[in-house]
């Protein structure tokens, strides 16, 4: 199975919270107020480039700290 793309996870708090947040350690506030591209830049600088996640796992934002 494949995962969804960054920008549909970056759009998408259900999304977000199933396939990089698992842990809920955000709310939909904080979700909403990092706005699109800091949760955009989030995923690239945890992932890497988006063509290079075939082979990664699922990131959990425990060690995120806003």
């Amino acid at each position: 199975m494949t995962s969804p793309t960054y920008n549909e996870q970056a759009s998408s708090f259900a999304l977000w919270q199933e396939y990089v947040d698992p842990d809920a350690t955000m709310s939909k506030a904080e979700f909403d107020a990092m706005g699109y591209d800091g949760r955009m830049t989030l995923l690239v600088e945890t992932y890497g480039p988006e063509d290079d996640q075939e082979a990664k796992p699922a990131y959990h934002l425990g060690c995120y700290s806003g």
